[in-house]
């Protein structure tokens, strides 16, 4: 973890893991949880060398299942478009074409999740919020929030707002379950109390439930169009910023470049 994404402190370290199989999924803890600005994971080059393949980093937070045991789906396709920064998954399920796209909106402040179907009312489902720190999940009418503290007094807040349209949504043991909707889009914020600066002991004073609230229920506002085409923007003024263009060279200056 750091800071200022120059200064690097371990928060955990992990040696002689290793998978029986392939797509076997690991968990692991953070052996030492700890508020910082910036994380990054850096896997070693071990001093054997083996064929090492990585699909997915998953942090613990959302879920969302199916409400059921899911059915054989095909057609399974995932990609990102770095022009975009959306992340999409395609696959079908008993004749169903789903379509989910992932993107973080910095404008926002808010994950989108958007989840489509090529046929009216097939999307149903159920949607968990497990806070990593054990901070108990409460379910609203459309949303999910989590709160609570670390040891070092830091507080920290999530929150999850579905909105469906077509279908509806109700709240269940402290998850949402949605039924029969045509599309639906999820909005995922995450706040702390971490300020920036040690006269003000790197707490900001302000409720980060509070904070993260208002900026899911702003964003939920919004149509899901809106925000995409803010995200699209915001992204495009960094990513454009350089462009590289590889064309074929021709075969003269290859020679000249021998030479």
């Amino acid at each position: 973890g750091s800071a200022d994404g120059k200064s690097w402190n371990t928060l955990d370290r992990r040696t002689g893991d290793t998978c029986a199989a392939r797509k076997e999924s690991r968990t692991f803890k953070m052996a030492s949880p700890a508020a910082h600005r910036f994380l990054r994971i850096t896997f070693a080059k071990p001093a054997d060398p083996v064929r090492f393949q990585l699909s997915d980093i998953a942090f613990a937070g959302l879920s969302l299942s199916p409400g059921a045991a899911p059915a054989p789906s095909g057609d399974y396709r995932r990609s990102l478009d770095l022009a975009t920064g959306i992340a999409l998954t395609e696959y079908t399920v008993n004749g169903v074409k789903i379509r989910r796209e992932v993107y973080s909106s910095r404008p926002d402040q808010v994950v989108v999740i958007h989840i489509s179907a090529d046929q009216p009312g097939a999307l149903g489902g159920i949607v968990r919020l497990k806070d990593a720190h054990q901070a108990e999940t409460r379910a609203g009418d459309n949303h999910l929030g989590a709160a609570g503290a670390l040891g070092n007094g830091l507080r920290f807040a999530s929150r999850v707002r579905i909105v469906p349209h077509g279908g509806s949504v109700t709240p269940e043991n402290n998850t949402l379950r949605f039924r029969g909707c045509d599309r639906v889009t999820l909005m995922l914020g995450a706040r702390t109390d971490y300020r920036m600066d040690a006269a003000a002991g790197w707490r900001s004073g302000l409720d980060p439930a509070e904070m993260v609230a208002a900026e899911v229920n702003a964003a939920a506002a919004k149509l899901e169009t809106q925000i995409r085409a803010a995200h699209l923007a915001d992204h495009a003024a960094y990513f454009n910023r350089v462009a590289i263009e590889l064309r074929t060279l021709p075969q003269s200056f290859h020679m000249r470049a021998a030479l």
